[in-house]
This record gives C-alpha cells, sequence and structure tokens, in this order.
C-alpha cells in the first residue's frame, strides 16, 4: 500500500548532492510536470529537458544526453 503514496518529490527539497534531472517533454510513464516540480524544489539541480518519448535519452536524443551528462559530471567530480 505504501508504494500508492509514494511521493518523491515531497523530500526533494532535502537532496544536497548535484542532481542532474533529465525530462523528456512527451514522457507519458514519466510525467514532465510533475518530474520538473521536483527536479525544481531539490536546491541546485540542474535540469535538462529533451524533446521526445520515455525512451527518447536513449534513442534520437542519447548522444545530446551522454554530452550533458558528461559535462555534468566533469563540473561536479574533477577539481
Amino acid at each position: 500500500m505504501r508504494v500508492g503514496l509514494y511521493r518523491p518529490g515531497r523530500t526533494a527539497h532535502h537532496i544536497r548532492c548535484p542532481l542532474m534531472a533529465v525530462i523528456s517533454t512527451h514522457d507519458q510513464s514519466v510525467l514532465a510536470a510533475p518530474a520538473l516540480k521536483a527536479a525544481h524544489r531539490a536546491p541546485g539541480a540542474e535540469v535538462l529537458t529533451i524533446d521526445g518519448g520515455h525512451y527518447s535519452a536513449f534513442l534520437d536524443q542519447h548522444e545530446t544526453v551522454v554530452a550533458a551528462e558528461l559535462d555534468f559530471l566533469r563540473r561536479h567530480l574533477l577539481p
């Protein structure tokens, strides 16, 4: 029963580590509006919005997403 009540966006403001959210505009599994709202609650979160559906980050937008993720990791993990 608790799974149905789980709302990670409610506690996003507690996140203190670097966070990058990749959000697909036409995703029907993870809706863009609630994902954006949750990401904006996390202090310092970075959001990459891509055009497409649930798997776009792995298919047609893959190069864009990987480049953004590598940039994010370089900025947060390298001295």
